[in-house]
């Protein structure tokens, strides 16, 4: 029983320590690219905070048991109905760091989303531009053209196959990754490069007005598509907070709505 013991407490001892090398390392790896996001945004926008709801300020899901929590810092400001920073952190030992930019309306300009999650030493690196309006410009299409020559070849970072239901509305220069430690470096300067080339296009773009109600509503089909369809991060939310619960977060703190699909206006 002695034996059985010391085992038992070897082997906690030895667990603890690996996750708590496992954190470690997941949180230098997120705050490289959480302080790149922040740099980018003071320099690049004059942004106003968004207040989040009380509920969703360090939202911990009951039935994660405290192994999930979401920080979100919100704000908008030029060009941008809204834009969303959020810090998780899963499991204890894991981390992803998510940036989220909504264009206004007025623009026609596409959505951009960064998803980056740090497991050990496994990656999975996402940048999805997001064009649910498709309207055809080709001012856009330049664009385009320009980030896809930033995206790393398939040989040094592979495309994973997209199979979500919204593949249609990406652009070609998205990027679906799963790499290794070993390529943070090249991810961290991906990011800054596809950050760099957004905000060259989101700065010189100009208003659209003719446009801007048809923007608007495919912004809003895109937030009840997804939430009516799913996707990984919708489907884990809803198990862990409950379907209402979730999609009151996914509403208004990932994009900036009320559940009816106004316009939040709080800051």
């Amino acid at each position: 029983m002695n034996l059985i013991y010391i085992v038992s407490i070897a082997a906690a001892a030895a667990l603890a320590i690996v996750l708590f090398r496992m954190r470690r390392a997941a949180v230098c790896a997120h705050n490289r690219f959480a302080a790149r996001a922040l740099a980018h945004l003071e320099s690049a926008w004059s942004l106003q905070s968004c207040s989040v709801r009380p509920a969703f300020q360090d939202l911990l899901p009951g039935r994660a048991l405290g192994l999930l929590r979401f920080r979100a810092d919100l704000c908008r400001g030029g060009p941008f109905r809204w834009v969303n920073l959020t810090d998780t952190t899963m499991f204890g030992c894991m981390k992803m760091h998510t940036l989220l930019f909504i264009p206004s309306p007025e623009y026609n300009l596409p959505m951009m989303s960064i998803d980056v999650i740090f497991a050990g030493r496994r990656r999975v690196f996402v940048i999805e531009v997001i064009d649910p309006a498709r309207i055809e410009d080709a001012y856009l299409e330049q664009h385009y053209r320009a980030m896809l020559s930033l995206k790393p070849a398939a040989g040094v970072m592979p495309e994973a196959p997209v199979t979500y239901w919204y593949k249609d509305i990406l652009a070609e220069c998205s990027i679906h990754a799963r790499l290794d430690a070993g390529c943070d470096d090249l991810m961290l300067q991906t990011y800054g490069a596809y950050l760099d080339a957004y905000a060259a296009m989101a700065r010189e773009a100009r208003p659209c007005p003719e446009h801007a109600a048809a923007v608007r509503e495919r912004q809003r089909w895109y937030v009840r598509s997804l939430i009516d369809n799913g996707g990984p991060a919708v489907d884990m939310l809803a198990k862990l907070m409950g379907r209402a619960r979730a999609d009151a977060y996914i509403w208004s703190t990932m994009f900036g709505y009320d559940e009816q699909g106004g316009e939040l206006s709080n800051h």
